[in-house]
């Protein structure tokens, strides 16, 4: 919460393609979406307004209660209350809408490998 709240930059990133919409900039640690998103990754993120209706071909990143995570998500066709994140190298897992806190889309990766 006290980095999503932030609002003062700590720092200044400038050539990097899609940098200039992002709001707010990231370090990404984990490899669940390779070989999109890197282990070691930065990661540009915009707000979105209404999350009811993610376009699932984009990457977000959603915060719950208990985790910052990069996926992709699904609609639950049987239960309007569940998400699936989906990752290509890990089984997808379901969240519960209310477990989120935010969730922002991906508006740029820079992978340094």
């Amino acid at each position: 919460a006290d980095i999503v709240g932030q609002k003062k930059p700590d720092g200044y990133i400038s050539g990097l393609p899609g940098a200039d919409i992002a709001e707010n900039i990231f370090p990404v640690a984990g490899a669940s979406m390779e070989p999109e998103v890197s282990n070691g990754a930065i990661i540009g993120v915009r707000q979105i307004d209404n999350w009811e209706s993610l376009n699932t071909e984009r990457i977000y990143m959603i915060i719950t209660k208990e985790d910052r995570m990069i996926k992709r998500i699904e609609y639950d066709v049987e239960n309007e209350n569940i998400l699936w994140c989906v990752s290509p190298n890990y089984p997808k897992f379901k969240i519960f809408k209310d477990d989120i806190i935010e969730i922002q889309r991906v508006c740029f990766v820079y992978n340094p490998k």
